[in-house]
Formats: C-alpha cells, sequence, structure tokens
C-alpha cells in the first residue's frame, strides 16, 4: 500500500455571531429557520466583523463544485432575503 502525506498550508479560527444579533434575528426571520453551524471553509472569518453570517442560494453541497449551480426561483428568493434583511436592519428603532 502506498503511503500519503498531509501539508497543513493554512490554520484559523471559525468564526461565529451571537444569535441576539440584530443581523442573526433578521437573518432567521426572513429565512425562517434557525442557523446552524456549517463544516466548510468561508473567508468571512477573515473579515473580523462584530457581527457575519454566511448566507446564499443553492444547495450547499453543490457549493464550488463543477456541477454548482442555483435555479432562478432560489436566485429570485435569496434576493428577496438580502433586500428584506437590509430593510429590516435599517429601519428606525
Amino acid at each position: 500500500e502506498g503511503k500519503y502525506s498531509l501539508e497543513v498550508l493554512a490554520v484559523g479560527q471559525p468564526f461565529s455571531s451571537n444569535i441576539s444579533s440584530p443581523l442573526v434575528q433578521s437573518a432567521i426571520k426572513f429565512c425562517h429557520r434557525i442557523p446552524r453551524g456549517i463544516a466548510f471553509a468561508t473567508d468571512a472569518r477573515f473579515f473580523n466583523l462584530k457581527d457575519c453570517i454566511v448566507l446564499g442560494p443553492g444547495n450547499p453541497v453543490l457549493s464550488h463544485q463543477d456541477n454548482e449551480s442555483v435555479t432562478v426561483a432560489d436566485l429570485i428568493r435569496g434576493v428577496d432575503v438580502y433586500k428584506n434583511i437590509v430593510l429590516d436592519l435599517l429601519k428606525p428603532l
């Protein structure tokens, strides 16, 4: 049997956002689901923001694959979700 080696090219801390933050609460309101952790890399950890979420249309299993795609219906729903989150966060307190 062959020998295998593994070279670690980068190591970083994961990011997380407080579930009670206005951004997360707005995303919950318009996505109609509770956020969950994900087991893949994202550049979000490099932004070093107070609040950050990873949110987008499509099937995450297909992300960055040869057959990655998003249906038109999912894309339209995604735009609506983004719009509603922004308007929700911009409304006066």
